[in-house]
């Protein structure tokens, strides 16, 4: 399970109580008790990934922990915050909320390019070169050619 499934998992639950079940902060429960019951399955998760997943809820501004000091914050009660609440109506999902985001940032010009069909002759690119006739190309030929030949032969008359 990556963090960012854990933080899906953890929003969820507390979504669930906070908002569904109608608890108040003082109700819901402890990080600790929290993290404890979603990821018992995980038997291999240590109390230090356990509150470096604190640390990332707290840092990306997803939790409110109800705690005066650090030490306290991992043994009592969190809550998600009001526009986490708001988000999480609508998107039901912590990675699907990442997934907008990341599609917001895509200048449109970028986005523009990836809904274009690849295999399309609209699309196919060709340089300059690729779309002058070929008389107009023997034309330039000879004229670099003769501009050449033009200062070369006035160079030797210096």
């Amino acid at each position: 399970m990556t963090t960012n499934q854990q933080i899906d998992k953890i929003i969820s639950t507390l979504y669930n109580k906070q908002v569904k079940q109608n608890l108040d902060w003082t109700q819901l429960p402890n990080y600790d008790l929290l993290c404890t019951e979603l990821f018992v399955d995980i038997p291999d998760l240590s109390e230090r990934q356990y509150q470096n997943l604190l640390y990332m809820l707290v840092s990306k501004r997803l939790i409110n922990t109800h705690a005066e000091t650090k030490e306290e914050t991992y043994y009592k009660p969190i809550s998600l915050r009001p526009e986490v609440i708001e988000w999480y109506g609508q998107f039901h999902s912590y990675l699907d909320y990442l997934d907008y985001l990341e599609e917001k940032r895509q200048p449109k010009a970028f986005k523009e390019d990836l809904d274009e069909d690849i295999d399309s002759e609209v699309t196919e690119r060709k340089s300059i070169w690729a779309t002058i006739p070929v008389w107009a190309k023997l034309l330039l030929l000879i004229g670099v050619i003769a501009i050449i030949a033009i200062v070369i032969m006035g160079s030797d008359k210096e």
